[in-house]
């Protein structure tokens, strides 16, 4: 199961990257996430651009490299975002303006209250942490990052993974939804220790 979760975790993530780095480009431009005055916080973006320089510096990328040797070392924000960490871009995100946050929940989450984006992609961001880690899934308590529920989509299951699996679905389209309820579908009935104890319902 785990490797399943990071699989569509990894989609959710280069989905995330585009849509936030082209609404910021679309709508500011290509180097707008350089200026402190497109942000909430200044502490915190100054934190982005020092994590940005950092990853940017450690790697091996052609295209990073392409920019630095025919670019001046001008990186637009697309190409940026493309060596940064699911955190990273959970952080960016949470410092963004509260009307950028509003549009894009309107534009890509089906209106969703960008409260619950934010603080959904910020579960996300460490489940996929977890995940990566090789941690025990099965009977999982996660006591960190609270989910904030909007008692609709996302029910307090008194279940740490299932509630998360949950919001996952949520960043899937119809399509990837369904091949993933599949996949857990079968790993489930291959295990039925876990199915039994788990309680996920994957046919909702």
């Amino acid at each position: 199961m785990r490797i399943l979760i990071l699989e569509y975790l990894y989609k959710i993530e280069i989905k995330l990257k585009s849509i936030i780095s082209y609404y910021c480009a679309d709508t500011y431009g290509s180097l707008a996430y350089l200026d402190h005055n497109n942000f909430n916080s200044k502490k915190f973006h100054i934190n982005f651009l020092n994590t940005a320089k950092r990853e940017i510096g450690r790697s091996d990328e052609k295209f990073i490299d392409h920019h630095i040797k025919n670019k001046n070392s001008v990186f637009p924000i697309w190409v940026v975002f493309e060596v940064l960490s699911f955190g990273t871009i959970s952080k960016f995100y949470k410092n963004m303006k509260t009307k950028d946050k509003k549009t894009i929940s309107k534009l890509y989450f089906n209106n969703i209250d960008y409260e619950y984006i934010e603080n959904w992609i910020n579960v996300l961001s460490n489940f996929r942490n977890l995940c990566a880690h090789n941690s025990r899934l099965y009977n999982k308590k996660i006591l960190h990052t609270s989910i904030k529920y909007d008692n609709k989509l996302i029910c307090d299951n008194n279940s740490d993974i299932y509630d998360r699996i949950k919001i996952l679905t949520i960043f899937l389209d119809v399509n990837e939804k369904n091949e993933f309820n599949l996949k857990a579908i079968s790993l489930l009935n291959n295990h039925k220790f876990a199915s039994e104890n788990l309680d996920f319902n994957f046919n909702e």
